[in-house]
């Protein structure tokens, strides 16, 4: 309590303070904690997928605008890679979800979020890595059970898509 009562009163003075040069940041730690904080990026996926993995766990974040763009990615992902895309028909939560679930699985088989990034900005394929059908079993593993899944499995079977499925448009 005495570490957050700190920091409310930095704010406050940084608010307070007639300096208006540069950023003003107030942060816990030392400097070391701050420099390794930050991270230089070029990739817009990589920026994406930050602010998508952090809305699971800051769920008062609007995190929509991100999830689709990333869905745009992750669809152009699935096309180079001779899969049909999917995230175009999904809800923008199960954007969320499955495109949080695939970049975990690529993460997981890469080591990191950067050398993930190479096969999701379609630098090199999934195949490489032996991902393509555990690509499509995560997608479906996240929504079983929804009616997401039945546009899941036209994609997968290269069907082509009903109008409908259980009462909700497709596209």
């Amino acid at each position: 309590m005495q570490a957050t009562y700190y920091l409310i009163g930095r704010s406050l003075a940084i608010a307070r303070s007639t300096e208006n040069d540069g950023v003003q940041l107030v942060a816990s730690g030392t400097i070391t904690d701050l420099k390794a904080a930050f991270i230089e990026t070029q990739s817009e996926l990589h920026q994406l997928e930050i602010v998508c993995e952090n809305a699971v766990i800051y769920p008062e974040t609007d995190a929509s605008y991100v999830a689709i763009r990333r869905s745009q990615i992750l669809d152009v992902m699935l096309r180079y890679n001779g899969m049909e895309p999917v995230f175009m028909r999904l809800s923008p939560e199960h954007q969320l979800l499955v495109g949080n679930a695939v970049m975990k699985l690529i993460q997981a088989r890469t080591g990191s979020l950067r050398e993930a990034l190479e096969y999701a900005e379609c630098r090199a394929r999934l195949e490489e890595l032996g991902l393509i059908e555990e690509t499509w079993d995560i997608i479906d593993g996240v929504v079983a059970g929804t009616p997401a899944l039945a546009i899941i499995d036209a994609a997968r079977s290269d069907r082509p898509l009903p109008l409908t499925i259980g009462g909700y448009h497709a596209s």
